[in-house]
């Protein structure tokens, strides 16, 4: 699932985000096609139209408290400009529908290449502009 954002007011929050914070490296193998930074919930990072309220579903809460930070990455590989919004957490296959319905269509692993139940990784959104 790929969400929209069309807003250029948005955008450039996002971008201000990704040039402002320290980058990082969640990923082994997914680093090459993408730029990643930690943010915080004061950073106001702009959700889908669709979601504008994601920060407060009990998911994404549980997980933002628990871990403190979530991650947003940019594709640089030079296709289509796409941004992911990361949700760290531990992974449970109980949990797939309920992220994916919220809009996270994906897990990653930070070494592995399939998720098993407990590993650390990130739920992830991806959204297009």
């Amino acid at each position: 699932m790929v969400e929209k954002i069309e807003d250029n007011e948005a955008i450039n929050v996002m971008e201000s985000i990704l040039a402002t914070n320290p980058p990082m490296h969640p990923f082994e193998n997914l680093n090459r096609e993408a730029r990643w930074v930690r943010f915080v919930i004061t950073d106001s990072v702009p959700m889908p139209a669709n979601r504008p309220n994601l920060m407060d579903e009990p998911f994404v809460r549980a997980a933002y408290d628990h871990h403190g930070y979530m991650i947003l990455g940019t594709t640089i590989d030079g296709g289509p400009k796409k941004y992911i919004i990361g949700l760290p957490s531990a992974y449970d296959p109980e949990h797939r529908g309920q992220a994916k319905n919220l809009g996270f269509s994906q897990f990653k692993c930070y070494q592995s290449p399939r998720a098993k139940r407990g590993e650390l990784g990130y739920w992830l959104m991806f959204i297009n502009v």
